[in-house]
């Protein structure tokens, strides 16, 4: 099978019933404020958007013994999954050495809505189980640890992969329709720092639909009225707020206050 990738018509088919819901309900998308952290749910589409999405969190994260991340990858994209662990493992290992914890994680994977030279025929079943997977990823709460974790995640982030889109329109029909409480799935995009004058196909939709609490972006020239300009997420790194291999500890906090 090719590789996945997901057609106008087969969103337009996924979206449809949870649309009319969205549209019905309300579009109004609020901002995000005393968001719980502790499980947050990260969506991975194949080649760069992991990458970006990985290099994000290892400059963000911060010690949180009770948190949980969740990755959400493809069936198919066994890069990204492999990235993933490998980017855990070295987070455990950076975290260790200054005796913090860097919390738990598991990798779920859906199915694509449409693959490669798939026959349209068939692609409303595929899309349909796609969904599915999607409504079992947000809804199935992570393995019960030490500390108990809540069953929805309290944030749910993506950069630009078109199963984002449809993640955060599940998320937020969930919301609507009062299946999980309004405190809960708060949506982030964050459009990839190769968007420097214009938005992407996935990051348009978004924005059209307010399907997402926050909207950044990482360009001056696509700075907004409802567009936060987030610089130091890639383009402009902010200090880590635990050191690298090669960084000292009270070094990075210094350079953190300042």
């Amino acid at each position: 099978m090719g590789r996945p990738h997901i057609g106008g018509i087969t969103v337009v088919a996924l979206a449809a019933p949870l649309f009319m819901a969205y549209l019905v309900l309300g579009a109004n998308a609020g901002t995000v404020r005393g968001l719980s952290t502790h499980y947050v749910l990260i969506i991975c589409g194949s080649g760069g958007h992991t990458a970006e999405m990985i290099q994000m969190v290892e400059r963000s994260i911060c010690p949180e013994k009770s948190s949980h991340r969740r990755w959400a990858v493809g069936k198919d994209d066994k890069k990204s999954y492999d990235k993933i662990l490998a980017f855990e493992s070295r987070l455990l290992d950076r975290f260790s050495r200054h005796s913090m914890d860097s919390g738990t994680f598991d990798i779920v994977q859906f199915g694509r809505a449409r693959y490669v030279h798939q026959s349209w025929s068939t692609t409303p079943f595929t899309a349909i189980l796609s969904l599915l997977g999607i409504l079992q990823i947000l809804t199935t709460p992570p393995d019960q640890g030490p500390v108990p974790r809540p069953r929805y995640p309290g944030v749910i982030v993506t950069n630009g992969p078109g199963t984002g889109f449809l993640f955060l329109l599940v998320a937020r029909a969930l919301r609507l329709l009062y299946v999980v409480p309004r405190s809960r799935m708060r949506t982030i995009y964050v459009e990839s720092w190769a968007r420097v004058k214009s938005l992407s196909l996935t990051g348009k939709l978004i924005r059209r639909l307010r399907l997402a609490d926050t909207f950044l972006v990482q360009s001056r020239y696509l700075k907004g009225l409802d567009n936060i300009l987030a610089e130091n997420l890639l383009v402009m790194p902010q200090q880590p707020k635990v050191p690298f291999e090669n960084e000292d500890p009270k070094q990075s906090d210094i350079s953190a206050k300042a």
